[in-house]
């Protein structure tokens, strides 16, 4: 996920065309489909590839990249040049199930499929109740006090999953596991803020599929402008857990142009 989107604005005498943000493009990678181009019998003494996807704009800086893992390739790049022309979404907004080829050398070399979501920013004096405000950004450090006497302490393994509720729930992301009563993550996660009064962080803290305790906060209290927020909050459901976050919403900002690779 990455604000991208720009617009110039109109040229004041003596100096250049300003440009501003306009709004933040999400950008959520499926799946790809890549046909292998190490021949067979090395194939059988190499690992596998790992592939992953890295996201620019026309070509320059990298604003977006997907989880990789450090191993040796058979393939050190599969290919590149997917070409998404940003136009599109300026008539739709929401594109799902995109397909596009990925090419090497003038030879397809598969698909990848991905959705192309685009949130536009309006102003803060309007009072539309639901408008994208900027990219919020949480860490986890730590909870105390998470013993519970259906879990003995020797057993637990805490982590924390956070999910955005609105108009159903989504997870968006979950920590390592820990193996403490007083646990210590710091762990980072950044997702899409939609101000508005039914939006709701939640977090849940759990001992695989058991409940150890949760944290659920309207996110229209907990940032009520371009501020920090962090601290101590008692976990429902727990006699005397509390976790320790931190949450800070970062203004959208573009980035020049109007083509996205991958």
């Amino acid at each position: 996920m990455q604000p991208v989107a720009r617009q110039d604005g109109p040229e004041r005498p003596g100096a250049g065309s300003q440009a501003h943000a306009i709004g933040a493009v999400c950008i959520q990678l499926q799946s790809a489909h890549l046909r292998k181009a190490a021949p067979v019998w090395l194939r059988e003494f190499l690992p596998g590839p790992n592939p992953f996807v890295e996201i620019s704009i026309n070509g320059s800086r990298i604003v977006g990249r997907s989880q990789y893992s450090l191993k040796v390739l058979v393939d050190k790049a599969f290919g590149k040049g997917i070409f998404y022309n940003l136009g599109r979404l300026e008539d739709d907004t929401v594109h799902l199930a995109v397909g596009e080829k990925v090419w090497k050398t003038d030879k397809e070399r598969g698909i990848v499929l991905f959705d192309v979501m685009f949130y536009k920013s309006i102003h803060r004096h309007k009072t539309e109740d639901d408008y994208v405000m900027g990219i919020m950004s949480l860490i986890m450090y730590e909870a105390m006090d998470l013993f519970s006497g259906d879990i003995p302490t020797n057993q637990l393994r805490p982590v924390v999953v956070i999910s955005i509720e609105l108009n159903g729930k989504t997870r968006v992301h979950a920590t390592p596991r820990a193996f403490s009563e007083n646990p210590r993550w710091h762990s980072h996660c950044e997702v899409l803020a939609l101000r508005s009064k039914r939006t709701r962080l939640i977090l849940e803290v759990k001992n695989g599929k058991t409940e150890i305790g949760h944290v659920d906060l309207p996110i229209s209290e907990i940032l009520r402008g371009e501020e920090q927020n962090g601290g101590w909050w008692p976990l429902s459901g727990s006699p005397a857990g509390r976790l320790r976050i931190e949450v800070e919403l970062k203004a959208l900002s573009g980035v020049d142009g109007d083509v996205v690779e991958l």
